[in-house]
């Protein structure tokens, strides 16, 4: 605690002692003994006092007390940029229920980019839709619909680097995938189980397609590039390829084609509205083989049990096959306790 001093004290005056007192002669007598001492028997003195130390920083050049002031302020906005990039990740893990890596954000912000190229006016709404829509898919599959050139564009229009070449119809729903030009098409109107859908499209195409033709269509010359648009290949579930159906650790694991799943399917259902779909699409998964595949994916990597009940319930073969993909390319997979309780709530399927 501090105190003001009492300005009304008043300090004595000082005296001045008789010449050869007690006290001068003590004086000489310490002095005397001090010059007969020898050198190591001096004892160490300190040379400078801790205020003439602190007089001597103080003097030192500014330079070199402001060299570490800006280094700090230099790297503090990495450290700031650092969390702010984890406070990112963080939000694209709750954004896709699932945990990235720092290396795997930047790779799919590098696809998605590379997905969305050429296309302006993308609003915050969009993208969102897009990304999580990109989040039912392993990196490993991105990457692959990547190096194929999938693009994701707007209905209305085609990219430049196809005009003349193709005509989009206007018609049709919120998104369609062009497998000719690898493009999905959106429309004002768009969610991610549509998107989805549509994505899951573009991978039963671009799946199969031979490694040489794993490139963008607009770094071919026209004549490649038309040769490919013209004939683009096969969705590999229109394919008489025969996949594998059981649970993983099968000891003859049973195939079959994409076509028998789906004719299976068609005579397990007893009525249309038990068909398993996302949203008011009651009954697009028994249209074909290829829809049958994209409905299936979408509600396999959905979030809706009731739908996943179905799935299991009436497409057993391609529950199966999509849980042992989603295992392989190490994506998450439906509770299936809970897709099995809830799959008895169901009507039973019929005999085939």
């Amino acid at each position: 605690m501090f105190t003001i001093a009492n300005k009304s004290r008043i300090q004595p005056k000082l005296t001045i002692g008789q010449p050869n007192d007690r006290y001068e002669q003590e004086a000489d007598q310490v002095a005397d003994q001090v010059m007969k001492m020898s050198t190591s028997q001096i004892p160490s003195l300190q040379l400078k006092c801790a205020k003439c130390e602190e007089e001597e920083l103080q003097m030192k050049p500014l330079s070199k007390t402001i060299e570490p002031i800006i280094q700090k302020q230099e790297e503090e906005p990495i450290t700031r940029q650092g969390n702010r990039d984890a406070n990112q990740q963080m939000a694209l893990s709750q954004l896709c229920n699932r945990t990235f890596t720092t290396s795997e954000e930047a790779q799919r912000q590098s696809i998605y980019e590379g997905f969305i190229r050429g296309l302006t006016g993308v609003n915050s709404s969009v993208e969102r839709v897009i990304k999580i829509s990109m989040c039912r898919f392993s990196l490993r599959q991105l990457s692959k619909m990547s190096r194929a050139g999938l693009r994701i564009w707007t209905h209305g229009s085609v990219p430049s680097v196809f005009e003349g070449v193709v005509q989009i119809n206007s018609r049709g729903g919120s998104a369609s995938y062009v497998r000719g030009i690898r493009t999905i098409f959106l429309r004002e109107t768009i969610n991610t189980a549509w998107l989805t859908h549509e994505m899951a499209h573009a991978w039963d195409h671009i799946r199969i397609i031979p490694r040489r033709n794993l490139v963008r269509l607009e770094n071919l010359n026209s004549r490649r590039r038309r040769r490919l648009i013209l004939n683009p290949g096969n969705y590999l579930s229109e394919t008489s390829r025969r996949q594998n159906i059981d649970r993983i650790g099968a000891r003859r694991p049973t195939r079959m084609t994409f076509d028998r799943m789906f004719q299976n399917y068609r005579r397990r259902v007893p009525r249309r509205e038990l068909a398993f779909s996302q949203g008011s699409r009651t009954g697009y998964s028994m249209t074909s083989s290829q829809e049958f595949y994209a409905e299936g994916y979408t509600v396999f990597q959905g979030s809706f049990i009731g739908q996943q009940a179905k799935l299991y319930n009436y497409a057993i073969e391609l529950y199966n096959f999509l849980n042992n993909e989603a295992n392989r390319e190490q994506m998450p997979t439906p509770n299936l306790n809970a897709v099995i309780q809830e799959a008895r709530q169901l009507p039973r399927a019929r005999p085939i």
